[in-house]
C-alpha cells in the first residue's frame, strides 16, 4: 500500500496542478497514473476505491450539462442561419472548448492564476479575459439586433464595463461564447461543421489569445483535453 499511497499523493498533486490551470505540467501523467493507481487497487479488492481515486482526474461538472437553454437558443438561432445542426454547435463546437479552457471542470466560476491585481485574467468556464468579454457582450447584442431579436434578460443587464464572465452562469456563459463567435469577422462554424477545419485550429485562431512561443504546447493541452472530453461523452457527460 506504499506504493498506493505515493500514487495518491501524485494524483492530488496533479488535480492541484489542474485547479492552478497548469495543464501542460500534468498532460501525460494523467495516462500514466491512472491505471496504476486502478491496478493497485482493484488487485487487493479495492474497486470502489480505485474508482474514488480517479474522480481526482475526472471532476463531474460543476453544473447541470442538460440544462442548457439560453445555449440551445444561441445554438438554434445561430445554426438556422449557418445551415448547421444546432447540437453539432453544442457538443462539437462550444462544449470542446469549455471543457479544454475549464479543464475538464466545466467551472462557471473559474478564475486564472494570477495575482489580485490583473483584471485582465481568463474568467469562467471559457476563461472570458475582461476585453474578450466586453466585446462577446457587444457581438451577442449586436447580433440580436441585427436578426432584430430581443435581449434576453441576463445579456440586457450586464454592465461591460463592470461585469465579468462569473457574474453569468455556465448556461448563460456558453450562450455568450456562441453569439461572440457567430460575430467574429474570422470565425465561421460551418468550416467544421463541413470538415474544413478541425475544432483545434477553430479554437486557435478564433479563441486563444496566448503567446506564439506557448502555441505548441497549447495545442499539445487541446489535444489530450479532446481526448478526455471525447470519452466524457461516451459516460454520459
Amino acid at each position: 500500500m506504499v506504493a498506493f499511497g505515493q500514487s495518491l499523493g501524485a494524483a492530488k498533486a496533479i488535480q492541484q496542478q489542474k485547479r492552478e490551470q497548469n495543464p501542460v505540467q500534468v498532460v501525460g501523467l494523467l495516462d500514466e497514473i491512472k491505471p496504476l493507481i486502478k491496478r493497485s487497487l482493484s488487485s487487493v479488492g479495492l474497486l470502489d476505491e480505485a474508482l474514488d481515486v480517479l474522480d481526482f482526474f475526472d471532476p463531474k461538472p460543476s453544473f447541470n450539462l442538460k440544462d442548457l437553454t439560453e445555449t440551445e437558443r444561441a445554438a438554434a438561432l445561430v445554426g438556422k442561419e449557418k445551415g448547421i445542426d444546432s447540437s453539432f454547435i453544442i457538443n462539437n463546437i462550444i462544449k470542446p472548448m469549455a471543457f479544454h479552457e475549464s479543464g475538464g471542470t466545466y467551472n462557471p466560476n473559474m478564475i486564472q492564476k494570477g495575482t489580485e491585481k490583473n483584471r485582465n485574467l481568463g474568467r469562467g468556464l471559457l476563461q472570458f479575459e475582461r476585453e474578450r468579454f466586453k466585446t462577446a457582450v457587444q457581438r451577442a447584442r449586436n447580433y440580436l439586433e441585427r436578426k432584430n431579436l430581443p435581449q434576453p434578460e441576463w445579456l440586457k443587464n450586464i454592465n461591460r464595463e463592470k461585469d465579468i464572465a462569473t457574474s453569468l452562469t455556465g448556461d448563460q456563459q456558453m450562450a455568450l461564447g456562441v453569439y461572440d463567435l457567430i460575430e467574429h469577422p474570422d470565425a465561421d462554424m460551418s468550416k467544421v461543421f463541413s470538415g474544413k477545419q478541425s475544432i483545434l485550429d477553430f479554437w486557435l485562431e478564433n479563441w486563444w489569445q496566448g503567446n506564439k512561443k506557448d502555441r505548441e504546447d497549447r495545442i499539445r493541452v487541446f489535444n489530450a483535453n479532446h481526448e478526455r472530453y471525447k470519452r466524457s461523452l461516451e459516460n454520459g457527460q
